[in-house]
């Protein structure tokens, strides 16, 4: 496979998702912390989903984890 211009750049752009913690557990304080430090991954914490589903719909983000 060759890299052209539509694939070159792939790798190099950061992934942003937004994420709803309804619980602040550990677990989503670890599920936090491993998208950004070791995924590199720009999380966008928020409590309302109307906000996130709109930044989902203009493609600020890729995903909504909840």
């Amino acid at each position: 496979m060759t890299s052209g211009p539509e694939f070159g750049d792939f790798g190099k752009k950061n992934i942003k998702v937004g994420i709803m913690d309804k619980d602040r557990s550990t677990l989503s304080k670890e599920l936090k912390n491993y998208l950004e430090d070791e995924l590199s991954v720009e999380v966008l914490a928020s409590k309302n989903y109307y906000y996130l589903s709109n930044q989902l719909i203009d493609r600020e983000i890729s995903a909504i984890i909840e």
